[in-house]
């Protein structure tokens, strides 16, 4: 899977047989929830995480330094979001107001 056009901002879910729960103190994400990407960063493993806006976990030490931890992407899913159109709503508005009783 290419993760080149994720995006900060963009919204996604977790897939089926993704971690849930905590672990050792961190929140993790739950199933049937959407999330805001907050960051994208290469983990020193070399894989793709997110740091998600719904949830913040306090700094951890690694080998590099102190930073809070993040989630594989591999676990997320896009979440296709719908614009809402009530383009059907204003026609029927504006058709009331063209129409003369008989």
């Amino acid at each position: 899977m290419s993760y080149l056009d994720w995006h900060v901002g963009m919204k996604v879910g977790l897939k089926d047989g993704a971690p849930v729960g905590a672990f050792d103190g961190f929140a993790y994400p739950q199933p049937n929830q959407i999330y805001t990407i907050r960051s994208i960063f290469v983990s020193l493993a070399g894989d793709v995480c997110l740091r998600l806006l719904e949830i913040t976990n306090p700094e951890a030490d690694y080998p590099n330094g102190r930073y809070e931890p993040g989630f594989r992407a591999s676990w997320f899913r896009r979440v296709q979001t719908r614009q809402t159109d009530i383009s059907i709503f204003t026609a029927m508005l504006h058709d009331q107001h063209d129409k003369v009783p008989a």
